[in-house]
C-alpha cells in the first residue's frame, strides 16, 4: 500500500570562518520548502515561494532575522491583495509564485533595512526587515 509522506523543512545558517571551518549561526524548523531563499548582507534570510503541498500560496514570503527570528510570514493574498493583479503571477500546484513576477532587491530607509519586491515596472511591495511590516503595498503606494 502506498501511503502519502510529508517531510519536515529545515533551514541552517552557517558562517564560513577564516581558517574554513563553520559556525551554525542559526538552525529551524521551515514552514514550507522554499522555492527561493535570499541571505541580506545583514544576515536576514527570505523565503520566497514554496514547492508543491502547502497548498493556497501559504509561507510565499517568510522573513527571519540573523538570529533565526521569525520576522514575518506572508501569504500570497496579503503581499498582493489586488485579484486583478494576481492574473499576471505564475499559478502552480502549491499556488501563485510570487518570483514569477518580482525581483527581489534590498534597501536601506533611515538606516533601516527592508526587501523590495519589484516588477518589470518598478512597483511592488516594500518590507522593514526589522519589524516586517510593509512600507509600501503590492502597487508601491505608501501604506497608510
Amino acid at each position: 500500500m502506498n501511503r502519502a509522506v510529508t517531510f519536515e523543512g529545515r533551514g541552517e545558517l552557517v558562517q564560513l570562518l577564516p581558517g574554513g571551518q563553520l559556525k551554525t549561526l542559526w538552525k529551524s524548523r521551515l514552514p514550507a520548502f522554499p522555492h527561493k531563499v535570499f541571505l541580506s548582507s545583514q544576515g536576514h534570510v527570505v523565503l520566497l515561494d514554496t514547492h508543491a503541498g502547502s497548498g493556497q500560496g501559504k509561507n510565499a514570503l517568510v522573513i527571519y532575522s540573523s538570529r533565526g527570528e521569525l520576522i514575518a510570514n506572508y501569504d500570497f493574498n496579503t503581499v498582493v491583495p489586488d485579484v486583478d493583479d494576481r492574473k499576471r503571477f505564475y499559478y502552480a500546484l502549491s499556488g501563485f509564485y510570487l518570483s514569477s513576477v518580482y525581483t527581489v532587491r534590498w534597501a536601506t530607509y533611515a538606516g533601516v533595512p527592508h526587501l523590495t519586491l519589484r516588477d518589470r515596472d518598478g512597483k511592488g511591495p516594500t518590507i522593514n526587515l526589522t519589524t516586517g511590516e510593509f512600507k509600501t503595498v503590492w502597487n508601491g503606494q505608501s501604506r497608510r
